[in-house]
């Protein structure tokens, strides 16, 4: 991660004065290439081949470089050229940009996989070539004076400032800001600095500049198996793991961080881990105790960021000023405070699962709409109830239900949204913005807007900018344009699991690599309400004879609630024929008899629920004592367990006697 800077005449000063905006961006070495036509600079933060020969400015035949990013495939882009004879001189994925460049012109870039913002300078044909990653997950600003045939570009939205004879704000995109808290579009808050958008190249000579999307996200058949998605997945994770410094991780107790957090420790050794605690507020700590507990578990050091009242009011200016631009969203004060603390280079982070694998509560209010239209419920709603404006939604396309929706509730800011959609529509934004992009009513087409529209203009711009003032380089994996190629495009109804469940897909695919724990907190106990006894299936498992281990292995069986209220001792009863039929059709579930994970082989075997050809016999291994924890229950006890490797059962008390249990689950 760097800092860049540049335009079109020869100034050494005014560069080094632009390089004091992006020097924190590049703390470890620093360059300017000039001449009579061309001015750049590069702040180099060192991540990949420390040494000076990587250093930028880069020089390759007649062509120059400076890029701020990481190239992910850079070595096995670097393994093909060197067949066709290159030698490389470094080990950086710079060289390999370069002489990629030197080959295919500007469609190499399209090989690239990685986050970048670049800058080439064709010495020959006298031109700057800039382009920005497909996400945008890297900035890149610049200004155009047709008049003085002026062109300057950098990192920073100040450096570009410096050029400009003066600084007005940009009242339409305040407008932006002040309705939805980012600025989507191709201006920024200043009047004549502009941002290339994700995908974009532009094109700097003496005629003046020209612009078009060169790299788009190309969604790719739905007809992945759960294997190929969790490969697509693990390899993309693994593949932002390259580094040749340190590499730490944020976070939380959600399922996005806990799924890089699986890959992260099966690849890495040791890596310290960082999640927020809120001092002030212990009911929004829910995350950061499950954080604590996985980390604690897995043996990974564990840094807790501390945030107050205070850091909101002392740090919000200073935030501010790092962005350059308004904000409106308050995890900047959390970024900002994480980034103060953090001790490595190298942040890796679960942002971007919402838009992919549906994590987001519009977009389940979105598919409830997809859901009654399907089977056309329309007709059950009253026109005249307070539910009347969803009649209005079953026929909009993408555009019309990306903006009928806020996250909190289903109709209430439709008026606000299309009234100050209105203001912002004389140069058709919005489509400018999505021409691009194959949208239909489905609910990937919202998440395809999401990618194209909040997520470079808030949260990644957020990342960006707050930890690379610090020097700190924010990797976000999920958001890998393998992933969002190949899984943006699955069927919504697989996504959710025929549910109305976020993540449903994700979390049953990486069911087995996500630590599931599971308390139970004792509210009351009264004397005589029983114990619960809990199986180690692991235990069991190793325990159990050779043949049975055999005969297990590689054997499918199938969980069924038939099979649970088929037995007497298990009463199950449902209202309505309806509910027991949708029931029934939805918990049947097949998986495999023996499941692994990095400490052993365990049974994935319940009495009550599993349909076995041989299940007495691993009933028979699994109530050996030496298997078995009995817990005698108290008022105040915390029991956590794996529900994953235990099976468990209470003493049968009677309908008299009761205890009672809260039980929540730790992903």
């Amino acid at each position: 991660m760097c800092g860049i800077n540049g335009f079109n005449f020869s100034d050494r000063e005014l560069i080094k004065k632009m390089m004091a905006f992006t020097k924190n961006r590049g703390p470890d070495a620093n360059g300017i290439y000039s001449e009579n036509e061309v001015t750049i600079s590069h702040d180099r933060l060192s991540i990949i081949d420390l040494s000076s020969k990587a250093n930028q400015p880069m020089n390759y035949k007649n062509y120059i470089i400076s890029y701020n990013g990481e190239i992910y495939n850079y070595k096995s882009l670097k393994k093909e050229l060197e067949q066709t004879g290159e030698n490389f001189k470094t080990n950086s994925d710079t060289e390999v940009i370069l002489r990629l460049f030197d080959k295919f012109g500007v469609e190499s870039f399209k090989k690239l996989s990685g986050i970048f913002a670049i800058c080439i300078w064709d010495k020959l044909k006298k031109k700057i070539y800039l382009v920005r990653d497909t996400i945008g997950i890297k900035p890149i600003y610049y200004h155009y004076n047709k008049l003085k045939n002026k062109f300057i570009f950098s990192s920073s939205i100040k450096s570009v400032l410096l050029s400009l004879d003066s600084k007005e704000i940009n009242e339409r995109a305040f407008i932006f800001y002040s309705n939805f808290g980012r600025n989507d579009d191709v201006e920024t808050i200043f009047k004549g600095v502009f941002k290339l958008l994700p995908g974009e190249l532009l094109i700097f000579e003496n005629n003046g500049i020209s612009k078009r999307k060169l790299l788009n996200i190309e969604l790719k058949s739905d007809n992945l198996g759960n294997h190929q998605i969790k490969k697509i997945i693990e390899d993309s994770i693994e593949s932002q793991l390259v580094s040749d410094v340190p590499l730490a991780l944020s976070l939380s107790g959600g399922v996005d961080s806990n799924v890089v957090y699986s890959i992260m420790r099966k690849k890495l050794n040791n890596f310290n881990i960082y999640s927020f605690y809120f001092k002030d507020y212990e009911k929004f700590n829910e995350d950061f105790n499950v954080a604590k507990t996985n980390a604690n578990f897995y043996k990974n050091s564990f840094i807790p960021i501390e945030i107050g009242h205070n850091e909101f009011s002392d740090n919000s200016e200073k935030i501010v000023d790092i962005l350059e631009e308004p904000t409106g969203n308050q995890c900047s004060v959390l970024n900002y405070s994480m980034s103060k603390k953090i001790n490595e280079k190298i942040l890796i982070t679960g942002d971007g699962g919402d838009e992919t694998f549906t994590g987001y509560d519009r977009y389940r209010s979105i598919h409830l709409i997809n859901f009654l239209r399907k089977f056309n419920f329309i007709n059950f709603i009253d026109p005249k109830s307070k539910y009347k404006n969803l009649n209005r939604l079953f026929y909009k396309n993408a555009k019309d239900l990306y903006l009928s929706f806020s996250e909190q509730n289903i109709y209430k800011n439709l008026n606000f949204y299309y009234k100050n959609f209105r203001l912002l529509e004389k140069n058709d934004l919005f489509l400018n913005h999505t021409k691009d992009l194959k949208l239909n009513n489905s609910l990937n087409s919202i998440s395809l807007i999401d990618l194209d529209l909040i997520v470079p203009n808030e949260y990644l711009l957020r990342n960006d900018k707050i930890f690379m003032n610090e020097g700190v380089e924010v990797r976000v994996p999920l958001l890998d344009l393998n992933i969002i190629n190949n899984l943006l495009n699955i069927n919504e109804f697989r996504k959710f699991q025929y549910s109305f469940k976020s993540k449903g897909l994700i979390k049953k695919i990486f069911k087995k690599d996500i630590h599931k724990l599971v308390a139970l907190y004792c509210i009351s106990a009264p004397r005589g309400s029983g114990r619960t006894s809990f199986v180690d299936m692991q235990k069991a498992y190793n325990d159990a004879p050779e043949e049975l281990k055999q005969k297990c292995e590689g054997v499918s069986c199938i969980n069924s609630i038939k099979r649970y209220m088929s037995q007497e001792k298990y009463p199950f009863t449902f209202k309505n024929e309806r509910d027991e039929r949708a029931f029934r059709m939805l918990a049947k579930t097949k998986h495999d008899l023996v499941w692994e994970d990095k400490y052993g082989k365990f049974f994935f075997y319940s009495p009550a629920y599993t349909e076995c050809d041989f299940g007495k016999e691993i009933e028979k291994a699994c109530i050996k004592e030496k298997n078995i924890y009995t817990h005698e229950w108290t008022m105040g006890d915390l029991l956590l367990y794996n529900n994953f490797k235990t099976i468990h059962a209470r003493e049968d008390t009677g309908p008299t006697i009761k205890r009672r249990l809260i039980r929540f689950a730790l992903n």
